[in-house]
This record gives C-alpha cells, sequence and structure tokens, in this order.
C-alpha cells in the first residue's frame, strides 16, 4: 500500500517536472516569439491543467510556482510575472473543476471570475511596477489614439475620404471622441466579457485536449442544446432599467445608467451565442444535404452584416431565453 502510494506520488512529480518545463517553454514563446503569441497564450497553461486533473490541485500548483521559477530565471521577471499572474489561478482552479467533473456552467462561471480577478491584479502589479495607475493608463492610450485621428486627417482630406464618408474634418474627429467615450463608459463590461471569453476557449481547448489524453471527463453538452436560464432574463430588464430609465429620470446619478449600460455590455454576447445555439440546433434537425447551406448563410450573414447580424442573433436568444422555442427546459426550474 505504501509502496503504491510512493509510487504515485513519484509518477506525479515525474509529470509535473515534464509539464513545468513544458509550460515554461511554451510561456517564453509567447514572451519572445510574438508572431506565435496570440496562439501560444491560449494554450501555454493547459499542461498545468493536465496536472491538475491526473494528479490534483497540490500537484499542480507544484508544477505551476516550477514553470513560474523557470519563466522568471530564463525571462525578464516583469515580462514573466505579467504573462503568469493573469493566466495561473484560473488554470489550477479549471483542473481543479475538471478534476471534480464540474459541469459546463459552473466550470465556467469559476474560471470567469478567476481570468476577471486576475486581470485586475495583473493591472494592480502594473501600477505597483510603473507607478502609474490603470486609469491614467487608459487616459494616455486615449490621447495617443486622438493624436493618430490628428495625423491621419490630412491624408484622409487630401485623398478624399473624408468626401466620400460625407463628413468633414470635425465630423470625423467628433466620432472618434464619441467611440472613445463610449469605450471608456463600458470598460468594466468589457473586461468581463473578454474574461468569460478566455475562460471560454481555455475551456474548449483543455476539453480537446484532455479527451486526447484518455482523461475521463463529464460529457459536455452539445453547442445546439445550451441555453440560459430563464430568470437570467430578470438581469438583461434590469439593465434595460437603469440605462434608458436612470438617464431619463436620475439625470442627477449618472453612475445609474452607467451601470445599466454595462449590464446590456455584459448581457450582449451572451445573448448573441444563445440565438447561435438555437441556428444550430434547426441546421442540425435540418436533413443532412442541406446542413452545409445553412451554415453557409450563417457565416455569410455574419461577414456582410455583421452588426445586424448580432443584433438578430442576440434578439432570437433573448426570446429563447423566455419562450424555449426547443423545448430544452421541461419547466422554468429546470431551464
Amino acid at each position: 500500500m505504501a509502496r503504491s502510494k510512493l509510487s504515485m506520488e513519484t509518477r506525479a512529480l515525474t509529470e509535473g517536472a515534464i509539464m513545468a518545463a513544458l509550460t515554461a517553454v511554451l510561456a517564453l514563446v509567447n514572451i519572445y516569439i510574438p508572431v506565435l503569441g496570440v496562439l501560444v497564450a491560449l494554450i501555454w497553461t493547459l499542461p498545468v491543467v493536465s496536472v491538475c486533473v491526473r494528479h490534483g490541485m497540490r500537484a499542480g500548483i507544484l508544477t505551476m510556482a516550477a514553470a513560474t521559477l523557470i519563466i522568471l530565471m530564463t525571462g525578464s521577471p516583469i515580462s514573466g510575472l505579467t504573462i503568469v499572474i493573469p493566466c495561473a489561478g484560473p488554470a489550477l482552479l479549471l483542473g481543479n473543476a475538471f478534476r471534480k467533473k464540474w459541469t459546463t456552467a459552473p466550470t465556467l462561471l469559476v474560471t470567469t471570475a478567476a481570468t476577471f480577478l486576475s486581470m485586475l491584479l495583473s493591472l494592480l502589479l502594473s501600477f505597483a511596477i510603473t507607478g502609474i495607475t490603470p486609469w491614467q493608463q487608459w487616459l494616455a492610450l486615449r490621447d495617443s489614439m486622438m493624436q493618430s485621428v490628428d495625423m491621419i486627417m490630412p491624408i484622409y482630406e487630401s485623398s478624399g475620404t473624408l468626401e466620400r464618408m460625407g463628413m468633414t474634418a470635425a465630423e470625423f474627429a467628433a466620432q472618434w471622441k464619441t467611440a472613445l467615450d463610449l469605450l471608456e463608459l463600458l470598460l468594466p463590461a468589457l473586461l468581463l466579457v473578454s474574461a468569460a471569453f478566455s475562460a471560454l476557449i481555455n475551456y474548449l481547448m483543455a476539453n480537446k485536449v484532455l479527451i486526447k489524453l484518455k482523461v475521463e471527463l463529464p460529457e459536455m453538452v452539445p453547442f445546439r442544446l445550451w441555453r440560459l436560464p430563464w430568470w437570467t432574463i430578470w438581469g438583461f430588464i434590469a439593465g434595460f432599467a437603469m440605462a434608458f430609465l436612470g438617464g431619463r429620470f436620475l439625470p442627477q446619478f449618472p453612475m445609474v445608467s452607467n451601470i445599466g449600460f454595462n449590464i446590456l455590455m455584459l448581457y450582449m454576447p451572451i445573448l448573441v451565442i444563445s440565438g447561435l445555439t438555437v441556428a444550430s440546433y434547426y441546421i442540425y434537425r435540418a436533413p443532412k444535404e442541406q446542413r452545409l447551406l445553412y451554415k453557409l448563410v450563417l457565416v455569410g450573414g455574419f461577414i456582410l452584416l455583421m452588426s445586424g447580424f448580432m443584433v438578430v442573433m442576440a434578439v432570437i436568444g433573448l426570446f429563447d431565453t423566455v419562450f424555449d422555442y426547443r423545448k430544452l427546459g421541461g419547466s422554468r426550474q429546470k431551464g
């Protein structure tokens, strides 16, 4: 019994050491080879996830710690911490969720929260190193973007681009300022959306990799059967009311409408995905010889009518949350 336990611990340490080295190599590729950085950024923590699933959270933490030391010694401490801090916690929690066989929804919720908190921690680290607050960084970025608009304005005027667009230089600059104001307003929601997207991508990729490694995982619900619980509609209603009624009846409290717009921004990609699940469901039910055509129509609609396509998908997702067109819920409690 003791020998078997010792053998398992030895195997865990050996695999952890190999995975730590692999994790460090992938992280260094992400740092020093920008061409591959986008791809590697999505997979460099997967070895740690694998160790967590096979041998537990303790082995995963040791693997991440070893990989972090290699990254810090091989690369610069600042760049190493910049890449490790946003990803270490979510990777460990994702591996633990897989090990405990959590279903998709709680796994995504936990990893999204961990990713968001890790982003905030990364911003605090940046402030500690540079002495520049995240807000000051945003203002500097905003100023540089406005300066770039001023630089390209003469080119647009001389080439006749502004004339073809039917606007003056002042109107073009005003549009840019309005867009940046909106972006500034929605920064909290955008951070949450990016955290959720990162968690979703890492979940899907880890699921594929672990299945290839013959790791037993809870069966993932097919995309066409995903559906929001009916009660999530109340969050959308609250955001809508705060955004449009708060500005009208409570103008002295602009924070109310700002929070409402951030809630709507957070709901938008969720509802779009919900709409796509409905479309995927009906495409799957179509005759096999017609499915490819429907998929091409869907992709064509996205490419040619991106904003309109998103709105249509969001509306479909919103109504499906209430009416359950696919009859997946059975009852509101079950849904």
